[in-house]
């Protein structure tokens, strides 16, 4: 190229990059009047101009440092960070989409499953004794709620602690969405980011949805908002609480013993514990001793009888005792006593080879503890509850791969629409180049037949 002729090898060279940087993000380009090429992203914000280039970077997000945004670092001067609503297009554009919709989606759901599995497990496991006869504790160790900022309030989970099953009832309560926490000088409210869901907390105390809000010491002022998280990295914190195998609460704190003596065929079965405050103190016996139809129980167990008639409910029939301490548990006593016929519940000694409680925490996986319903009882198990996970992920993932071949196909058709108003056609090119090649030798041919001509008329004249 010299002066006054078109650089045309560097102008399709720079149409190119422009391209394969459309392939990256989407962006506008405008021809500028002196020839200069300036490119837009987002909603006009500029990339280049003239000769200046600004640089795309990443920035922690305001509200959450564990989360990059995209800003816009010009030549001179502090990053513009940019929405990510407006950075469509490319393998930027799809990858914010896979995190918004997607990745954020999954990664809370993931947690939300760790909390319950980690809150049921813990609850049922402190219901327990260990092989040293002591009651069992936490066997796993899960995050609190994330809020940022950390200090606008106490966030927790209003069902993981107590002795008692009834404890994780709140569990049905608990969502996998975000939450914003709002003040506007008077009213704190607590905001479903998924459902919009909202509540008008009372202070310094609440509950919604699971979550526990202690607005004691917050220090948001007025207008000002927090995000809450709380189940974003329960998947990736959860850990065990124990390290020692003894310590596994495989046992249940209470056995029964039914003497040789007794006549009747009647049996009592499936203990379960659901308060043990003070149950490991062996100062305590419960008898029970049945004589017409009542079952009578001593020990300072409440209540101190028992109806049970053997005629009609001998198939099995349920009972709860509450003993000294508080200690709380439900049993079945089966079949047909004869008057006289008695029953011990005691505690069950130190070391001995008692599954009783391990069969009850295998059985969480099987027992409804997410989505309460209309109703407030839960909905789903824990396996359902992954099982719908994983098909929300290969839902997309097949919406995904649909459209990609969808778009596939548009690009090739767009490539061929413009190509054949100006790319170059090889085969018609070469074909031109026979052409003009037959030409040239047909003009030569009349050349030689002229030269000829010429010839012989120059031979007569002589």
């Amino acid at each position: 190229a010299g002066p006054g002729v078109p650089a045309n090898d560097l102008l399709d060279q720079r149409w190119d990059l422009v391209s394969q940087l459309n392939e990256l993000i989407s962006v506008s380009a405008r021809e500028q009047a002196d020839g200069s090429l300036s490119v837009f992203v987002g909603s006009g914000q500029s990339l280049v101009q003239s000769n200046k280039a600004s640089t795309l970077t990443t920035v922690p997000a305001i509200n959450d440092g564990l989360r990059s945004e995209i800003a816009l670092l010009p030549p001179t001067g502090d990053p513009i960070r940019l929405p990510e609503r407006l950075l469509t297009g490319g393998q930027l554009g799809g990858l914010l989409t896979f995190r918004s919709e997607s990745l954020d989606g999954a990664q809370n759901r993931l947690g939300m499953i760790a909390v319950a599995i980690a809150s049921a497990v813990n609850n049922q496991h402190k219901l327990g004794i260990d092989l040293d006869g002591a009651l069992g504790q936490n066997l796993f160790n899960l995050s609190s709620p994330r809020i940022i900022p950390s200090d606008a309030a106490v966030v927790s989970f209003n069902f993981d602690t107590g002795d008692s099953l009834d404890d994780i009832d709140g569990l049905g309560l608990l969502t996998d969405a975000d939450y914003e926490l709002s003040y506007d000088g008077t009213d704190y409210v607590l905001t479903n980011l998924t459902t919009r869901a909202s509540k008008t907390l009372s202070n310094p105390t609440d509950t919604f949805e699971g979550l526990s809000i202690d607005l004691t010491g917050s220090t948001l002022v007025a207008g000002q908002k927090a995000l809450i998280q709380p189940t974003r990295y329960a998947a990736r914190d959860i850990a065990l609480a124990i390290n020692d195998p003894r310590q596994i609460a495989a046992g249940n704190p209470v056995i029964s013993q039914i003497p040789t003596t007794n006549v009747g065929n009647a049996t009592l079965s499936g203990i379960k514990m659901s308060d043990v405050s003070g149950v490991t103190s062996s100062a305590w016996n419960a008898s029970l001793s049945f004589a017409a139809n009542t079952i009578t129980v001593g020990g300072g167990f409440t209540p101190a009888t028992l109806a049970y008639d053997p005629a009609t409910e001998s198939a099995g029939k349920e009972f709860t005792l509450t003993g000294p301490g508080g200690f709380e548990f439900t049993f079945k006593i089966s079949g047909t006593p004869q008057n006289g016929d008695t029953f011990n519940l005691v505690p069950t000694d130190a070391s001995i080879a008692d599954s009783r409680n391990a069969n009850l925490l295998g059985a969480l996986q099987t027992g409804k503890l997410l989505f309460s319903g209309a109703t407030g009882q839960p909905s789903a198990t824990i396996n359902m509850a992954y099982s719908q996970l994983v098909n929300k992920v290969g839902n997309k993932t097949h919406e995904v791969q649909t459209n990609e071949a969808t778009q596939t196909m548009l690009l090739a058709q767009m490539k061929e629409a413009r190509d054949a108003l100006s790319a170059v056609n090889l085969d018609e090119e070469a074909a031109n180049l026979v052409r003009y090649q037959q030409a040239y030798q047909a003009s030569g041919q009349v050349m030689s037949v002229a030269q000829r001509l010429f010839d012989e008329l120059i031979s007569i004249v002589r």
